[in-house]
């Protein structure tokens, strides 16, 4: 079941590379902030230099090791990715769009025995960042984007429990917020820190 949900998403891309739906490939670099033997988590990220700095400006850069760099990971990438996390736990950090949150559902599809915990952009993060969770507030999705909502909820149907209420129903709207868009960059590091260290802010 989980390698059918990562092939359908595979054929997804691979359809609409054109349209903002990106696959890296050997020419686009992964950002990679090797763990030290302490480190119980690796963080999975498409904005790498924006969760870096975060963290940074936290001090937890010793605690965690970071994978970072946008679109899809290639089949290929797996062997390396899964050697690197080994019995650590993995938490994705992204946008809240269709294409991240795909980004999460295949590797949480294509590494079997792996915990891989959400903590991208969602209700409780854009609460903590004290972002009104209002229309004005969010961006526009591309048309691709939008074209892509049906097939979204098809990979993801705890789509709701995984992001939030409101920003599901957002998101169903046409709307998106990214990562960089979460306050200043003080605000910023606050949040993601604390989403980390807590493995997802409570409400």
């Amino acid at each position: 079941m989980h390698d059918d949900v990562a092939e359908l998403i595979d054929a997804w891309f691979a359809k609409r590379e054109d349209d903002g739906f990106v696959r890296g490939g050997t020419d686009v670099p992964y950002s990679v902030i090797g763990p030290s033997t302490e480190a119980e988590r690796i963080i999975f990220t498409t904005k790498p230099m924006i969760v870096s700095l975060a963290l940074s400006d936290q001090e937890m850069l010793d605690q965690m090791g970071i994978i970072g760099r946008p679109g899809l990971p290639t089949r290929t990438d797996l062997d390396w990715i899964s050697l690197m996390i080994g019995q650590r736990e993995l938490l994705f950090l992204g946008d809240m769009d269709p294409v991240d949150l795909m980004v999460f559902v295949w590797l949480r599809a294509t590494l079997p025995g792996k915990h891989v915990g959400f903590l991208g952009v969602s209700d409780s993060l854009l609460k903590a960042a004290s972002i009104p969770l209002t229309k004005t507030y969010f961006l526009s999705c591309a048309p691709s984007e939008q074209q892509s909502l049906a097939f979204l909820r098809k990979v993801l149907p705890e789509l709701t429990k995984t992001v939030g209420s409101d920003c599901a129903d957002m998101l169903q709207r046409g709307r998106k917020r990214e990562l960089e868009g979460i306050g200043d960059r003080r605000t910023r590091a606050r949040v993601i820190a604390q989403a980390v260290s807590q493995r997802g802010i409570r409400e």
